[in-house]
């Protein structure tokens, strides 16, 4: 089997089809949006805690390969433009966390346009403002840390 055999094949089985979202890994999921009268979009979605350390804008060596096999699988088409949205939890002060989000998705768009300079990107910040999910401020802070987790996210939405 060739090379580029094995590989579609490991693309394939890494793909897990889940209603209207489709898995890359653990780290990258897509969600198709019907739009009216228009083609379908999809969202992507990367895991925060994939991307970035607790409380950092700086990419680890497992968000750079995250974004990588995002380059590589083609969902981003340079003739779309993208709008990349940072979002924290609300652990901190709310205006840091604005702050952090924005930064964030910046770092994502950085890296992305040094992998294909022919992406059209955007970026900005959401800060705490669209979780995902909510947890009991009670819970000693690892808890909480670890509940408030899908909240730490960067969002890439096409916005042709």
């Amino acid at each position: 089997m060739s090379w580029s055999m094995k590989f579609g094949a490991l693309a394939v089985s890494m793909m897990l089809a889940c209603g209207s979202q489709t898995v890359f890994a653990k780290e990258i999921q897509t969600e198709t949006k019907k739009v009216g009268g228009s083609v379908n979009l999809q969202t992507i979605t990367l895991k925060g805690d994939t991307l970035f350390k607790f409380g950092d804008d700086q990419l680890s060596p497992a968000g750079k390969k995250a974004l990588d096999d995002l380059v590589k699988s083609g969902k981003l088409d340079p003739m779309t433009r993208y709008r990349i949205e940072g979002h924290t939890d609300n652990i901190g002060d709310k205006s840091d966390n604005g702050k952090l989000s924005v930064r964030r998705a910046d770092s994502v768009r950085k890296y992305l346009l040094s992998k294909n300079s022919n992406l059209r990107l955007e970026s900005g910040g959401k800060g705490e403002a669209s979780p995902v999910v909510q947890c009991s401020d009670k819970l000693p802070k690892e808890k909480l840390v670890q509940c408030l987790a899908p909240n730490r996210r960067v969002t890439i939405d096409p916005i042709n």
